[in-house]
């Protein structure tokens, strides 16, 4: 770096930091200045031992970051600054600068790097300020995302999963005609039950027709009223049994065509609470007798292309590492839930022929938002992305998120999460600082996280204003830790091949068999032949034929 650049550096950060000071002296409160960002590249930093930096690389951060930094700097009297460097062989720049005197005294990484940045010498165990209830500031799966062994090597700050998101609009729609269906059918018995009442000898009267026909297709499968929570436990209980709940967002800005419904507002609600899925399956059903509007190109499609839309399918029966994803010992991929699951991933390519060449995350939300499709698996970011789409007027719709269904009543699904968290370098000389700083963002300065950063936190006690963050919450209380073993760090990549080449027809069993048998060869350096599960063959049901001749014979004696 020049010295003009050197010196142009430090009067900013002086002006900065002196912004801090008069912050503090004045009392103002920084959560009311969100466009206040402090934060600075790591190539132009300019580094001071009274200083303390937290390094990042997600730039959506900046505004949040820099903002729970200022409130710190004006609670404790303490300068920290926030530095944005590169995704790009992050730890070694880490190390290059440590080594420089440069010291990140902290940073932000995915939990899956934990296990490389300890024993790597980058991360320590971390101190818990005294008097913090740590143990039970987080959602119970952040710990697991957290833990190497029997240390905890980070505070957990936010998280991804995945959830079902639905056109709620459609669904209201679909209730309508349930709804429709029902009344005819009652008034059909009725008039059933008025004619026998009158005749006196009715044994031969016609069956009563219904006078009212639905305008779609017949009533789709309805859900019961009561959701089934999952039977599998992880190793911490979550602190609620998360039970699919839809959650509608606000009225839209813009509304679809349609004629009013003739139905209360209230018996729509309940009448689509019954029919939402409880199992994939149903959605399968759905698929089979829905007749959706003229725009809806298809009822349920995901990007089949991506490990993280896909895993649920598999994530119940596989166990790579134990719940904390760091025991090498554990590698239970190749077992028969494993393969009944993926039997069941693939049998929905019939009914939803998707084409892997062409699936992506971006073209299927920008087709929900069109109004192409009814079901979809959505992450995170949906939430902005659809709350904007309607603020602007490009989507139309009502919508809602649910849990991810299980498979069917004899196959469970579980989905794969991903836990970012603020580590400890132990390098650094203010790692007390850096404790306490830390559990102070991830836990008293959260509640604006999501507003500013589009993030959802990991700390429990929040109250969410949208109750689609609950939603995902409750996801991720349930979900699987991407393990965070070093040996297997490409067995995402492996499985994501396993996922397209069933999807597109190979058999299960084979493709599970040869990923586990790589997966145990990467850990202990030997080479493995599984033996092979036989899948127990479906039982066939007795078709009974009937004997033609015989009922000739049966109907010409009754006639004579």
């Amino acid at each position: 770096m020049s010295k003009r650049k050197r010196l142009l550096s430090l009067l900013v950060i002086a002006v900065l930091f002196g912004g801090v000071l008069l912050v503090g002296a004045l009392k103002l409160q920084v959560r009311e200045k969100p466009d206040k960002d402090i934060s600075v590249n790591a190539e132009e930093v300019v580094y001071d031992k009274e200083t303390v930096y937290l390094w990042y690389t997600d730039d959506t951060l900046s505004n949040y970051l820099s903002s729970a930094c200022l409130a710190y700097s004006e609670k404790k009297g303490v300068r920290i600054v926030p530095v944005l460097a590169s995704g790009v062989d992050f730890f070694e720049e880490v190390n290059k600068s440590t080594i420089e005197n440069n010291v990140p005294d902290m940073y932000i990484v995915t939990h899956d790097t934990l296990t490389k940045a300890y024993l790597s010498g980058l991360a320590e165990p971390i101190q818990v300020p005294e008097g913090a209830d740590f143990e039970n500031a987080y959602i119970s799966q952040a710990y697991n995302a957290i833990k190497y062994k029997d240390m905890y090597l980070g505070y957990p700050l936010y998280f991804e999963t995945s959830t079902l998101l639905y056109n709620k609009t459609y669904l209201d729609g679909m209730a309508v005609d349930v709804l429709v269906q029902e009344e005819a059918a009652k008034a059909a018995e009725e008039e059933a039950e008025r004619e026998k009442n009158s005749t006196p000898t009715p044994a031969t009267s016609p069956t009563a027709t219904p006078t009212g026909t639905p305008t779609q297709t017949p009533t789709p499968t309805a859900t019961p009223e009561t959701t089934p929570t999952p039977s599998a436990t992880p190793t911490e209980t979550p602190e609620e049994t998360p039970t699919p709940t839809a959650t509608p967002t606000e009225t839209p800005t813009a509304t679809p065509t349609a004629t009013p419904y003739p139905y209360e507002a209230d018996v729509i609600e309940q009448k689509v609470k019954e029919i939402l899925p409880v199992y994939i399956d149903q959605i399968k059903d759905l698929a089979n007798n829905y007749n959706p509007p003229e725009q809806v190109e298809t009822i349920f499609t995901w990007d089949v292309t991506d490990v993280f839309y896909n895993y649920f399918f598999i994530g119940d029966a596989i166990d790579l590492g134990g719940d904390a994803g760091w025991d090498t010992s554990i590698t239970n991929i190749y077992n028969a839930d494993a393969i009944s699951s993926l039997n069941a991933y693939q049998s929905l390519n019939q009914f939803f022929a998707i084409d892997t060449s062409k699936s992506d995350y971006l073209t299927v939300m920008d087709d929900f938002i069109n109004g192409k499709i009814v079901f979809t698996i959505a992450t995170t970011d949906a939430i902005t992305r659809l709350k904007e789409a309607k603020n602007d007027g490009t989507f139309a719709y009502d919508y809602g998120f649910l849990l991810i269904p299980d498979m069917n009543e004899h196959v469970e699904t579980r989905s794969l999460s991903m836990t970012d968290c603020v580590v400890v370098n132990p390098y650094s000389t203010h790692t007390d600082v850096v404790n306490d700083f830390a559990y102070f963002m991830t836990t008293e300065y959260t509640d604006i996280l999501f507003e500013r950063a589009g993030k959802i936190p990991v700390y429990k006690n929040l109250t969410y204003d949208d109750p689609a963050l609950k939603v995902f919450a409750d996801e991720y209380s349930y979900s699987r830790p991407m393990p965070k073993m070093m040996e297997t760090s490409n067995f995402w990549i492996q499985l994501e091949a396993v996922f397209a080449n069933v999807w597109d027809g190979q058999e299960p069993n084979a493709a599970l068999r040869d990923l586990a048998e790589k997966m145990i060869y990467q850990i202990t350096g030997q080479e493995t032949e599984l033996p092979y599960i036989i899948e127990p063959k479906e039982e066939e049901e007795e078709v009974e034929y009937l004997n033609e001749e015989e009922l000739t014979q049966q109907a010409l004696s009754e006639g004579n």
